[in-house]
């Protein structure tokens, strides 16, 4: 027996709300206890739906296809005026409402605008109706915490969404894709060996820097011919060449030692 999408939902892991597209369809929603309410683009001038479907308390995503500035402010102002709760649970998806979209209509830079609206306290997506994950994934870079795709099992069955939906292997590809995209663009402390990724801290050591190449008597000068930039990184940065060059040394050297700054009369 074929699953229904709420069994298969459930055995799978993944939370199964839906689109409403009047009052009753928010009724709906409530009474089979689903987690939230989409709102989709042809529904964004509808403000007393928004209110409404606001008034459940539950999060909301609004598709934002062909919304003014001023119409997109309208629908979070009807969500605020509904929703009774102290936080805010509003997603707003930039939406290209054409059936597949081109890339060069995504208009990507939307999103950071969109972030930025009405006291900016809601999220932002993409409700990406494009060919292919190029796009969506790019979006993730532009800031966007949720991807809305249409989905389908075998394109070749054809239907009104079929031509710009995805099939099971093409999703999976989307969504690790998005994820190393996100991963990527986090901006992790750069003294952190943890941030940094621990090999790449380690490999700092095979950084070059300078070392006495022959023995050095104290107060003899520092030339080319004693003193050279090498691997590892045991002595003086590199940069510090020029003015060691125009020093001289403190104490007695030996060949192959790293130099550092209190074995130099100087540094600048």
């Amino acid at each position: 027996m074929v699953e229904d999408f709420s069994t298969h939902a459930k055995r799978v892991g993944i939370p199964l709300f839906a689109s409403v597209f009047d009052f009753s369809g928010v009724d709906l929603v409530q009474s089979l206890f689903l987690p939230a309410i989409k709102i989709a683009s042809f529904e964004l001038v509808d403000t007393p739906l928004i209110e409404y479907a606001a008034e459940t308390g539950l999060p909301m995503i609004i598709s934002t296809g062909m919304g003014t500035s001023e119409e997109i402010k309208d629908a979070i102002h009807a969500y605020g005026k509904g929703n009774k709760r102290p936080e805010l649970n509003l997603a707003l998806l930039h939406c290209v409402s054409s059936y597949p979209a081109s890339p060069l209509e995504a208009n990507l830079p939307a999103l950071g605008p969109l972030s930025e609206l009405v006291g900016a306290k809601h999220v932002v997506g993409f409700s990406d109706h494009t060919l292919g994950i190029g796009s969506a994934v790019g979006a993730v870079a532009f800031g966007a915490s949720i991807i809305e795709k249409h989905f389908i099992r075998d394109r070749s069955v054809g239907g009104p969404d079929s031509a710009f939906s995805m099939e099971p292997a093409e999703f999976a590809q989307l969504v690790t894709a998005c994820k190393e995209v996100w991963q990527a663009t986090q901006s992790p402390r750069l003294s952190s060996p943890q941030a940094q990724g621990q090999d790449q801290w380690q490999n700092r050591k095979y950084r070059k820097s300078l070392y006495v190449v022959k023995n050095v008597s104290s107060g003899e000068s520092f030339s080319k011919d004693n003193c050279r930039i090498l691997r590892p990184s045991g002595g003086l940065a590199p940069k510090f060449y020029p003015s060691v060059l125009a020093s001289v040394a403190n104490r007695d050297l030996a060949a192959g030692t790293p130099l550092l700054a209190n074995m130099v009369s100087a540094l600048s």
